[in-house]
């Protein structure tokens, strides 16, 4: 595969490598879909549905961060 392209396995990839590097998507999709969404009657819910799930992902990312799988391993070299 090339590296240059797009496939969703590609995404998996660097999601799984760099899961911060998603997070700096957020606030541009956020936006776009404020925009995108302005007229529609369920328009303002889209928005604080996202956040929402940006939220999770953040969690997700905290969770599965390298600072903090250092933390439980020191700490469970620790209790042995």
């Amino acid at each position: 595969m090339s590296a240059n392209n797009p496939s969703p396995e590609n995404w998996l990839v660097i999601s799984r490598h760099h899961p911060s590097a998603i997070l700096l998507a957020a606030p541009l999709v956020s936006l776009v879909l404020y925009v995108a969404l302005d007229g529609v009657s369920v328009g303002p819910y889209i928005p604080g549905v996202f956040g929402m799930l940006v939220l999770l992902l953040v969690i997700w990312v905290v969770i599965h961060s390298r600072l903090i799988g250092l933390t439980i391993s020191r700490q469970q070299d620790k209790v042995k």
